[in-house]
């Protein structure tokens, strides 16, 4: 059970780490695909889509979009 949980991290963390290269070089079935492994909810409004990160993905997302306050090196000295 641990390995498989493992492994499927593994798999979530490639997908992540190679999304954009993916879906560049794939075709539009692929793309699709690609898609639906990683968002939910679209929606198309005149110009603009809406979507979700399905998760885990959405704590990828997230994390990407934080940003992390850190003191200064000499701040506790």
């Amino acid at each position: 059970m641990l390995q498989k949980s493992i492994e499927n991290g593994i798999q979530i963390l490639d997908i992540a780490n190679e999304a954009y290269e993916l879906y560049i070089s794939q075709s539009g079935n692929e793309k699709i695909k690609l898609l639906k492994i990683i968002l939910s909810n679209f929606l198309l409004t005149g110009e603009n889509i809406s979507y979700e990160y399905k998760k885990p993905f959405d704590i990828l997302a997230e994390g990407l979009s934080c940003t992390i306050e850190l003191g200064r090196k000499d701040s506790n000295l």
